[in-house]
């Protein structure tokens, strides 16, 4: 029973069907779909919004970073 079980497994999941076997997955959700659709492009606009946040505040303290690091890497600031 095992063998059976594990070959029809692969079988779906094999390169070849594994188009097919994702498509027939979704259809069986139904409606579902188009919630989580709408759901996940929400979340990924959110992820995106955060995204682009955390850049803009890394891109404004690159500058500062750069002369904190120069002040620090110059011969006259190692005698502090």
């Amino acid at each position: 029973m095992r063998d059976a079980v594990n070959g029809w497994i692969g079988e779906l999941l094999a390169p070849a069907n594994v188009d097919r076997t994702v498509r027939m997955l979704v259809e069986s959700q139904g409606g579902q779909r188009q919630v989580d659709t709408e759901q996940a492009r929400r979340r990924l606009a959110d992820a995106q919004a955060k995204l682009r946040r955390f850049q803009d505040a890394i891109n404004q303290a690159q500058p500062t970073r750069r002369a904190r690091r120069l002040r620090w890497t110059t011969p006259a600031s190692r005698t502090h």
